[in-house]
């Protein structure tokens, strides 16, 4: 699978579980506790990761034959 497509395509992901988490904040008042945290953090992760596979462009994935 080509670099590009996959951390383009996991950075679009984490974006949007960010615009999901300032949609949830401001519809439901959504508190600022435990769990909300570990998906704000999970979120930027996945963007960071996404990033990380843009600019890097690893090849882990690809066979050593």
């Amino acid at each position: 699978m080509n670099p590009i497509f996959k951390g383009a395509s996991v950075t679009i992901v984490g974006l949007l579980a960010l615009l999901f988490v300032l949609w949830m904040r401001e519809r439901w008042k959504e508190p600022v506790k435990g769990g909300f945290i570990v998906f704000i953090g999970l979120s930027v992760f996945i963007v960071l990761y996404g990033l990380y596979i843009l600019i890097f462009q690893p090849n882990w994935w690809a066979l050593p034959y």
